[in-house]
């Protein structure tokens, strides 16, 4: 029963994701989640020395979070030094939305080494976060608030 509600939970957070539209990047690797993005105009050459820097934004904190960008907001994930995740939000200019704290992370333990590790992923009116112990976060975009958490080890009886 308990792998069923896991399964259930699951599907209920991917299979709405991979239904994207416009020029939105809501996962992981694109639209489709395949690393393939239908832009066009793009630059067949860069100039001398790369693109210009639109902007950039200090004070994540470690992770390994890729950005996801949806109706004009960015959402990228970092840990800061007392292993707590945060969920970041900026508009487009690089302006900060808000920030909020969804749970811990791990800390270097053996090699692995610190920080975040899960993508936000946009589906709608909510955001998904898995943290590294397995803990998923719906977050609300507009707000930051957290709507509810699930532990999945405890959901599933793992250890």
């Amino acid at each position: 029963m308990k792998r069923e509600i896991l399964l259930s939970m699951l599907l209920m957070v991917i299979v709405p994701v991979m239904v994207v539209k416009g020029a939105d990047c809501p996962r992981f690797r694109g639209p489709a989640g395949d690393g393939i993005f239908q832009e066009t105009g793009l630059l067949k050459k860069w100039p001398e020395g790369g693109p210009k820097l639109a902007w950039s934004v200090t004070g994540l904190g470690q992770g390994f979070s890729s950005a996801v960008v949806v109706d004009g907001t960015l959402y990228v994930t970092g840990m800061d030094g007392q292993k707590q995740g945060h969920l970041f939000a900026f508009n487009l200019d690089g302006s900060p939305k808000w920030m909020v704290p969804y749970g811990p992370e791990m800390g270097k333990s053996g090699p692995a080494v610190a920080g975040t590790r899960g993508t936000p992923n946009v589906d709608g009116d909510r955001i998904f976060v898995m943290s590294s112990f397995a803990k998923l976060y719906m977050i609300d975009p507009k707000s930051g608030k957290t709507l509810k958490s699930i532990d999945l080890l405890e959901l599933s009886g793992a250890k």
